[in-house]
């Protein structure tokens, strides 16, 4: 993961004669394609147990995902609607802090932008598998969708699987990585959980779950996706990649 594809937003509180607010540098930035970002807040009193939240003009903005740091002084933006939602997203900055009865709020005082120029949809965290059978009865293909999940300390992604066959199940484990993973075949997680559908969008199959994501080394993991019938013959496979990049910012 390089630094053209994370753009970072500082969020720097600040006090006047009217009282505390918070300041966005750069106040407008330009979203392109695979390309996330972390808002940092920043000069935030050290007595101040804040958890930090952007408010957009529409729900999440461009964005599929918006999620606090773990260390509660960013917020992370990934994922992007493409072009069917581009254009400008305005949004304030704010940090709520104090007793939850009586919650106190600095924000920002002017709205900063986003202007959402990526041209493809972009479903991170989120992993969008589909099944292509082979040809002539022949193994088939599990095709992901991003092939590179771009991955950062916090992040829960998710794999969701269309239009398996009724009798087929998804198996995940990661095949190659960095050396000193703590759990080598679940690669940078401490835990993947498969779940059945259960109602809803009919071609939708099955979900995967990874959590505990945080404590291996940076870089790149190949997983292994694998399509096994009920005799247990191997229906399709794909062999996409992780690019866990540690901490975000």
């Amino acid at each position: 993961m390089g630094d053209k594809d994370r753009i970072v937003v500082e969020v720097r509180y600040r006090e006047d004669a009217q009282g505390p607010f918070l300041v966005v540098e750069p106040a407008a930035f330009a979203l392109g394609n695979g390309q996330w970002v972390v808002w940092k807040f920043l000069d935030v009193p050290p007595h101040l147990r804040f958890v930090p939240t952007l408010h957009f003009d529409s729900r999440l903005g461009p964005f599929q995902v918006l999620r606090t740091a773990a260390d509660f002084q960013a917020v992370v933006g990934k994922g992007n609607t493409g072009p069917a939602a581009g254009g400008r997203y305005t949004y304030q900055a704010a940090i709520v802090f104090g007793p939850t009865q009586a919650p106190e709020v600095v924000a920002t005082r002017d709205s900063a932008s986003v202007d959402n120029r990526a041209t493809r949809v972009d479903t991170t965290p989120e992993v969008r598998v589909r099944y292509v059978p082979g040809e002539k009865g022949g193994r088939g293909l599990l095709v992901a969708e991003p092939f590179v999940l771009q991955l950062s300390d916090g992040d829960s992604p998710f794999w969701t699987f269309f239009d398996l066959p009724p009798e087929g199940s998804v198996y995940l484990y990661v095949s190659a990585g960095p050396e000193g993973a703590r759990h080598p075949l679940i690669g940078p997680f401490q835990s993947l959980t498969s779940l059945r559908s259960a109602g809803g969008d009919p071609a939708v199959s099955q979900f995967i779950v990874a959590t505990g994501q945080g404590e291996s080394p940076r870089g790149s993991y190949t997983y292994h996706l694998e399509l096994v019938g009920a005799d247990g013959e191997v229906l399709a496979v794909g062999d996409p990649v992780i690019d866990n990049g540690g901490p975000p910012g």
